[in-house]
């Protein structure tokens, strides 16, 4: 029956860690089991005795076995996981965009005027172009905000750097403004 309805899984995690001059190494063991395709029972026979001064159980069972549903729960069991791995990775994305907005905020912010000019495509609007598209694949914050502002340097009459920036600018006083609250 055991064999039949039981998941065991392991995971033996080991870490290391360097704090100036002193190591620090933590290991340890997870185990996880899963009793769950037994779905029914029924004691056929039932005795109790003593032998040599201890007590002896004797039991007789019928069990019946469904492993579709042992399957189900190991399923769940790894889709759990998942979701804890997916909320941790979540977690620290949001510390560390929440570093950079502290950063930002403690940073001077600049006005530049500029003239708006529709013209053709020179070289150098090609390389603004080619910086907003850093810009906008950057996922750090503070890298996004530096690649749209070089972008709008070579060329003051592409407005699109300028316009990423203050998106982004937008953002972040929205994210100061859900912090307080």
């Amino acid at each position: 029956m055991e064999k039949a309805g039981v998941y065991l899984e392991s995971t033996f995690h080991d870490v290391e860690k360097e704090s100036g001059e002193r190591n620090t190494q933590t290991s340890w063991l997870e185990i996880r089991t899963i009793a769950a395709a037994v779905t029914e029972t029924k004691i056929l026979e039932s005795k109790r005795s003593f032998e040599l001064d201890r007590p002896v159980f004797f039991v007789r069972i019928r069990a019946t076995v469904n492993v579709s549903s042992l399957a189900e729960a190991i399923h769940r069991l790894q889709s759990d996981q998942q979701l804890a791995q997916h909320f941790r990775q979540l977690q620290q994305e949001y510390h560390q965009l929440r570093s950079q907005l502290q950063e930002l905020q403690q940073q001077p912010i600049s006005v530049r005027m500029l003239v708006i000019e529709p013209n053709g495509k020179s070289a150098s609007h090609q390389r603004a172009r080619a910086m907003l598209e850093t810009a906008l694949h950057t996922s750090n914050l503070r890298d996004k905000i530096q690649f749209s502002t070089d972008a709008a340097t070579p060329e003051d009459r592409y407005v699109d750097p300028l316009i990423v920036r203050g998106q982004i600018y937008l953002q972040l006083v929205s994210l100061a403004f859900s912090q307080q609250a």
